[in-house]
């Protein structure tokens, strides 16, 4: 006598259903080889990811010495060493033809020491204290290397930006790209000037050549208020402004200094 199982239905009916336990394990085996296929299909992206590739500059560099600008050129060389950088840190081979003493390595090595690509390192609380001040905002990128200043440099740098720029919102630009000169800063960038002020190539260039300034000031001044560093504005003398402007700009730096510095 033939057997028959008793089956459920979706409407919570039962019924006899012939060769149930044939079905149940047909779809037990198509679900396991759905699923041996996916992972099949991830070990062997992962696989292609880690494997050793060109990525070196062997090739390119000629290419992109001829037919781009100083300043795009630098920036695929950058993203070349960052790219060899990234699967070197996976352990994973890949062809060095980058002469690292070369100076157009400087900033892509600056870049990636100071911002920690490669290391995992956790944001310090300076880090996460001005990205939560600054979010939306295009210096909120600066902040791993603003973090790098003791918290006096630091909030002079915010507060200063908030005031010259608001925070990168108002920028001299150099054919339609941002100088990243946040803070009025008339000296000269790797990229010359615009407008009559400096126009950096990186963010962390502009952030370096600023910070490195304003360390000095307060260094030369024993102090790092607003007040003390209202030559940033002035310059040598005050006397070609007028005294609303002075306390306006150590008002509005000092809101943001206070918060950084404490």
């Amino acid at each position: 006598m033939p057997i028959s199982t008793v089956e459920v239905s979706a409407d919570g009916e039962e019924g006899d259903r012939p060769g149930w336990k044939g079905r149940v394990f047909q779809r037990r085996r198509l679900k396991q080889m759905v699923l041996f296929s996916g992972i099949l299909f991830l070990s062997s992206a992962s696989v292609y990811a880690l494997s050793p590739k060109e990525v070196g500059p062997t090739g390119h560099f000629p290419f992109l010495i001829r037919n781009k600008s100083v300043a795009e050129g630098r920036r695929e060389l950058c993203n070349l060493y960052l790219d060899r950088e990234l699967l070197a840190s996976f352990g994973t081979v890949v062809p060095d033809g980058i002469d690292k003493s070369s100076s157009e390595f400087d900033l892509c090595g600056d870049r990636v020491a100071q911002e920690d690509y490669f290391q995992g390192k956790e944001p310090t609380s300076l880090e996460l204290e001005i990205r939560t001040l600054v979010t939306g905002y295009p210096i909120e990128t600066m902040a791993p290397v603003i973090a790098t200043y003791d918290r006096e440099v630091a909030g002079l740098i915010v507060g200063i930006a908030k005031k010259e720029s608001d925070w990168g919102r108002h920028v001299p630009t150099q054919g339609g790209r941002d100088c990243y000169n946040y803070w009025g800063y008339k000296g000269s960038g790797s990229l010359g000037t615009a407008l009559g002020y400096a126009c950096f190539e990186t963010s962390e260039e502009a952030v370096k050549i600023v910070g490195d300034r304003l360390s000095t000031l307060v260094s030369q001044r024993q102090a790092s208020s607003p007040e003390k560093l209202i030559v940033w504005k002035c310059g040598s003398s005050c006397s070609g402004h007028s005294p609303e402007s002075v306390r306006s700009w150590i008002a509005d730096v000092r809101v943001y200094y206070d918060r950084i510095a404490k």
